[in-house]
């Protein structure tokens, strides 16, 4: 594997209206962790690019009845870990409690964990954080996700130091859809507090990886940090 890296991989986007295009494109993937990353890499524009928030809502809303457990269950990720900063999520609770009737496992068990994400953010940050612990302890890989995911776009700017060196290891996770949950987890605190070296050097590692899913993710993320 060459381990030459050009900027040029992750600057193929030139404005957030491409970036959102790429990764709509993309969502239809044959690989089903691209997808999830996709829909991912929508979240994070969703959560930190406010004029793109109503938009990429109603989007992520319609994915929720694709014929794709792996798009409905990322979706229904996404909607719970953005209830969780709503004053009044009520309405994308209710969207979650009818989530538990799915057919397939990996989405009934994101709404659930979507669910208690909202119900902590509404009672201490430590019991968050419990949560987000505890699921990344879980021997199952779509609980392991969110724990990656909501321990990056949730971290305090007191806790940087401590939640990159808690994710860095799972870069290297076994599991394909854990890495790139950790991709995005690190690209959330990059955008959002401390855009340093030595952060954009794990994310351009990344680029190495044997996955075209990870790679796929490292370079959204790259390339969205690089648009400011």
């Amino acid at each position: 594997m060459s381990t030459e890296i050009d900027e040029s991989d992750w600057t193929f986007c030139q404005n957030v209206e491409e970036l959102i295009t790429f990764l709509q494109e993309t969502i239809e993937d044959k690989e089903s962790s691209v997808r999830i990353s996709s829909v991912l890499g929508l979240l994070l524009i969703t959560a930190v690019k406010s004029e793109y928030y109503e938009k990429l809502v109603t989007y992520l809303k319609s994915l929720l009845i694709v014929d794709d457990i792996y798009i409905r269950g990322s979706a229904a990720l996404s909607i719970g870990i953005l209830g969780a900063y709503l004053e009044d999520p009520v309405p994308f609770i209710d969207i979650l409690k009818l989530l538990l009737f799915d057919e397939t496992r990996f989405v009934k068990r994101n709404a659930s964990v979507g669910l208690a994400l909202i119900l902590s953010a509404s009672t201490s940050k430590e019991r968050r954080h419990n949560l987000l612990e505890e699921l990344l302890s879980s021997s199952y890989w779509y609980f392991r996700l969110t724990g990656v995911v909501g321990l990056g776009l949730f971290c305090e700017e007191t806790e940087i130091t401590t939640i990159v060196e808690r994710l860095k290891p799972l870069l290297n996770d076994s599991d394909v859809d854990v890495r790139i949950g950790t991709v995005y987890g690190l690209g959330f605190i990059a955008k959002n507090y401390i855009y340093t070296e030595q952060l954009i050097l794990f994310l351009k590692s990344c680029l190495l990886d044997y996955d075209p899913a990870v790679i796929h993710s490292a370079k959204v993320v790259l390339n969205f940090l690089h648009l400011g």
